[in-house]
């Protein structure tokens, strides 16, 4: 009841866990023998004088739909520190995880556990970064050790905090030959070996530092602005199968500062395709020449155009043309000369 209303969700069956009586008898007289009312009341005693006498309660209760349990008598249990144990799952299985990351494990103390999915609880894993849909996440595998620290000491709280190699497991450099060796090194899952693994690795040797990114199998990367890269020295790059460069709006520009640029086919065709605009190639100083030894050069277009400020020389064996400026020479063991009209002016 509220302010003399009854309150709906309220009006409902209560089990009784508590209550506390407060009572006050007058200076002449105890309590014992009188019937205490909850209100103050005035009542008479044995010598018949008025006494002031009052009785209270406060009571505690929860709804009955509630399940009862009593008081804990003994304390909580607690572990202090931390407990080295493994990672377990279904037979068959090298990664075993829940949608939250969670794993189970079994304590190298647990003689009843049989190194399955029933060896214990799922146990959350601290990650280096933990956002919504976003951060980081390294799920630990059957077989690995892990650290189980207890949040307040708390059994039934606990939490993964980090990972340790053993005689088992071993780091995937050999130490201390590579102590300057650092990085991730992965195994592929199902039935992945040693030579199955993605990687990225730092050397720190000094004279030696390098970055080491080795994919098993594809290798994607995204760039939504500007990418640029800097070479100090040589780049080599070797494909073994097919190399497509799509630039879908905009230019490409390469530009040889000092050296030669070869392109060598050994076997194959070489196909250029303009499909709309102009085609230049300039040499500003120094020659342009074009060779098919075994084949031939052939140019096909609705118009060919020949010019050379100085010389214009074709030769094909002991004959030859010469165009100068001022002159035309032809040379030939036999010149013919055939048209259905031929003009020939002086």
């Amino acid at each position: 009841v509220a302010g003399g209303r009854v309150v709906v969700h309220l009006n409902q069956s209560y089990v009784l866990v508590e209550v506390h009586h407060d009572a006050t008898a007058g200076d002449s007289y105890g309590v014992e023998g009188y019937f205490l009312r909850r209100t103050p009341k005035r009542l008479k005693g044995e010598s018949g004088q008025d006494s002031e006498e009052a009785y209270s309660n406060r009571f505690l209760c929860i709804p009955k739909k509630v399940p009862y349990r009593p008081p804990r008598v003994t304390p909580l249990p607690t572990i202090n520190g931390v407990q080295p144990a493994l990672v377990v799952g279904p037979s068959g299985n090298e990664i075993w995880v829940d949608k939250y990351g969670r794993v189970k494990v079994q304590f190298y103390w647990d003689r009843q556990g049989k190194k399955d999915e029933n060896s214990s609880c799922w146990i959350r894993v601290s990650q280096p970064w933990a956002g919504r849909n976003w951060g980081g996440i390294w799920n630990p595998r059957i077989g690995q050790e892990v650290i189980v620290d207890f949040l307040e000491g708390d059994p039934d709280r606990p939490i993964i905090t980090g990972r340790v190699y053993n005689a088992e497991q071993m780091p995937p450099y050999a130490l201390p030959a590579n102590q300057t060796q650092s990085g991730f090194k992965s195994r592929s899952s199902k039935g992945g070996g040693s030579e199955n693994f993605n990687e990225i690795r730092f050397e720190d040797k000094k004279g030696a530092e390098e970055i080491l990114i080795h994919a098993e199998r594809n290798l994607s990367t995204t760039v939504e602005a500007n990418e640029s890269r800097s070479v100090g020295g040589k780049r080599t790059t070797a494909i073994k199968k097919d190399e497509t460069l799509v630039v879908s709006d905009g230019n490409r520009k390469e530009t040889l500062e000092k050296g030669n640029d070869t392109l060598e086919i050994w076997q194959g065709n070489r196909d250029v395709t303009l499909m709309k605009g102009n085609d230049s190639l300039m040499a500003q100083t120094g020659n342009i020449e074009v060779k098919a030894p075994a084949g031939t050069h052939s140019t096909s277009a609705l118009k060919v155009e020949i010019n050379g400020s100085a010389t214009v020389n074709i030769t094909c064996g002991g004959s030859s043309i010469k165009m100068t400026p001022g002159t035309i020479d032809i040379t030939s063991p036999l010149i013919n000369i055939k048209g259905g009209l031929v003009k020939i002016n002086c």
